[in-house]
């Protein structure tokens, strides 16, 4: 059905956001002229004005044919449907992606298996459309759906999930919040105080970790050993957190470094308290050793749009594999300091989709082939 009357909302009304705004009418005037135009990621918290902006834009041009269609992300199978039925028509259109709201996920009735990620907020999430890739894989009939849960919810969006979904995915703010919510919780996932998957089994909530799954796919995947290995961890947040516990586990030697110190040692201390036996020594830039085999980054440094950024200049003249967990751009700044006559290198595409596939196979015990 057709919405005949949008909220009044102008352009002039909104404010506060006028090179973003700029840049949205820009490209507008740039599609509805004929011209080259791009996709567009409106990004940001609840309430900052997102859908707002796409309203005005289709109040400013709706004389000019402009028509806007709102589709939800689990509604993403259904996409190529949609553009067959518009594609010859004398309008353009814009396809409007969103997530669901709270209250509409408190609505919401699944018509077969359904899947969800909660997160606050969602502006940029790839889960659903990957997720529904694996979905085609698997020859899987299901759904995957994005949830804005804000932090005061989660409890209450936790037990609707019980009653709704397969399984649902978390991410920030929720992978710890979550754990005392949970029936029991996977030991990596206790261990790193980070739940990012749950599976809900014979009416019990377990917690998984599936990024630190991802991350070990992506190392077998170029035959990389650990054990007895000197490891450079670039950052000390929660990926660094996955990554370094992983190291330790295989074995190999962790040497965290950042701009921080404090908060490489409170990750190094962290990590030495859930395994005691584990070697974890932080470091400045200039205390890292010559003979480090693997170099790891877990910071920004060098993402998409500051892809000239690294968070080191040069790498140790033993460096034999360099992860960056950074996917855009897939090469970065730091990978592109390894000599690949004898330096292996992966970005974090691969660690991206394996966390997801690494879900399913939690969920339903889905198995993926190369």
């Amino acid at each position: 059905e057709p919405i005949l009357n949008i909220a009044h909302v102008k352009l002039s009304d909104l404010v506060g956001y006028e090179t973003a705004k700029k840049k949205l009418v820009e490209n507008t005037e740039a599609f509805v002229s004929g011209r080259k135009a791009n996709n567009c990621l409106l990004y940001g918290d609840a309430g900052t004005g997102k859908s707002s902006s796409i309203k005005a834009i289709a109040n400013e041009y709706y004389d000019r044919g402009l028509r806007i269609i709102e589709v939800y992300r689990h509604q993403f199978r259904d996409l190529n449907d949609v553009i067959a039925q518009i594609k010859n028509r004398n309008y353009k259109f814009i396809i409007y992606m969103d997530d669901l709201s709270f209250e509409e996920f408190e609505a919401f009735q699944p018509t077969r298996e359904t899947y969800a990620l909660f997160g606050y907020p969602l502006g940029h999430t790839m889960s659903p459309a990957l997720h529904h890739a694996l979905f085609a894989a698997a020859s899987r009939d299901a759904d995957y759906i994005a949830v804005t849960v804000p932090p005061e919810l989660l409890a209450d969006a936790l037990a609707l999930a019980r009653q709704k979904l397969a399984g649902i995915n978390l991410t920030i703010p929720h992978k710890k919040a979550v754990i005392p919510l949970l029936d029991a919780v996977d030991q990596s996932a206790a261990d790193l105080s980070s739940v990012n998957t749950v599976a809900f089994r014979d009416g019990k909530a377990i917690g998984f970790n599936t990024d630190i799954l991802g991350f070990a796919e992506s190392l077998e995947r170029d035959g990389v050993s650990l054990r007895g290995k000197k490891v450079l961890l670039l950052g000390y947040g929660g990926a660094a957190a996955v990554m370094g516990y992983h190291c330790l586990c295989e074995g190999a030697h962790l040497f965290i470094t950042g701009r921080n110190p404090e908060k490489a040692q409170a990750l190094c201390n962290h990590l030495t308290r859930v395994l005691p036996s584990a070697k974890c020594t932080v470091c400045t830039r200039r205390q890292i050793p010559k003979d480090t085999a693997v170099v790891l980054n877990a910071t920004p440094l060098g993402m998409f749009p500051r892809e000239d950024k690294t968070p080191l200049y040069f790498l140790p003249r033993k460096t034999v594999y360099v992860f960056d967990a950074i996917y855009n751009p897939p090469v970065t700044a730091l990978m592109k300091l390894a000599n690949p006559r004898r330096t292996k290198t992966r970005d974090g595409l691969f660690m991206l989709v394996m966390q997801d596939a690494s879900a399913q196979t939690i969920w339903y015990n889905a198995q993926f082939s190369d």
